[in-house]
């Protein structure tokens, strides 16, 4: 029988040859990625000018469709949005829904501050 460590090795080993074997086109475990980056809180500044805006882009992999990434920069958040639009020819839908989304929970965090 084996040691108590030997099937977490094994599980590790194949899962690494797992994807040394497979191209990462063949990968369908996923064809959406989402992440939040949080950024600086201060300003950043490149020769002495002041960044006044970040925007993240996040890569598609293999057969990813669609890719969302939010990041902080001094007191605003920024999404940025990449699609294949092959796969995901709608990729405007989703934005515009988004922002909809956005739009009502400023509206009711609006709402609810002017409300004792």
């Amino acid at each position: 029988m084996d040691p108590p460590e030997e099937p977490m090795k094994k599980t590790v080993r194949w899962l690494n040859d797992l994807s040394m074997d497979r191209p990462v086109e063949l990968q369908h475990c996923f064809n959406l990625i989402v992440t939040n980056v949080p950024g600086p809180a201060v300003p950043l500044y490149a020769l002495g000018a002041k960044l006044l805006e970040a925007f993240p882009i996040l890569p598609l992999v293999g057969n990813q469709s669609l890719a969302v990434a939010a990041l902080s920069y001094e007191g605003q958040l920024n999404m940025g949005v990449l699609s294949d639009p092959a796969t995901c020819p709608d990729a405007q839908v989703f934005c515009a829904g988004v922002q909809a989304c956005h739009e009502a929970l400023v509206e009711r965090c609006q709402s609810a501050a002017e409300d004792p």
